[in-house]
């Protein structure tokens, strides 16, 4: 069910590229959770004119590095990954700076956590959970050149259920 509907996404997110003369841009970003620590990341931006000139689909799969807890505690290995991959509408915002683009939106959010437990002595126990939320957010994006810096704040709603910071920068790729 997972893999159908990651598919699903991809899919809608490279059918959505319209036209050939619109920049696609790919980039990398670090994230800040407030429950999970840093995330470094990947994504995919992609016009959507179909919807409107300055309506946009971004797609972006990062993976977080939790603290662990368990140091404080002899004899307890405990390790804890999350990776999410989000798909998000995004609406430029008309602005006369063109060097300053603000921008709005909302997707989904699939997060995925694993944790596992090894007590010396007794054993161990793994369990992870995948969840899907809602995505809130806005940002900036940089400059004028083909490189595109940007700044985004996201909210998610159930799945990670948590505020994320992240910047990055989007460089140009395709005609």
């Amino acid at each position: 069910m997972m893999n159908r509907l990651v598919c699903a996404a991809a899919a809608a997110l490279i059918a959505g590229a319209q036209p050939a003369a619109a920049q696609n841009y790919l980039g990398a970003e670090l994230a800040y959770a407030n429950d999970l620590d840093l995330g470094v990341g990947l994504r995919v931006d992609l016009p959507l004119e179909a919807v409107h000139e300055r309506f946009r689909v971004t797609g972006s799969f990062i993976y977080f590095f939790p603290g662990e807890s368990s140091d404080e505690i002899p004899g307890v290995d405990a390790d804890l990954e999350y990776w999410e991959i989000n798909a998000n509408g995004r609406f430029r915002i008309a602005n006369d700076d063109v060097s300053l683009t603000p921008y709005v939106g909302a997707g989904i959010n699939i997060g995925r956590l694993t944790g596992s437990v090894d007590i010396s002595g007794v054993g161990g126990a793994s369990e992870s959970s995948t969840e899907l939320g809602l995505n809130v957010l806005g940002g900036l994006e940089f400059g004028r050149g083909p490189s595109r810096p940007f700044v985004e704040v996201r909210y998610e709603v159930g799945g990670g259920e948590q505020l994320v910071v992240s910047g990055g920068i989007n460089i140009p790729i395709g005609s």
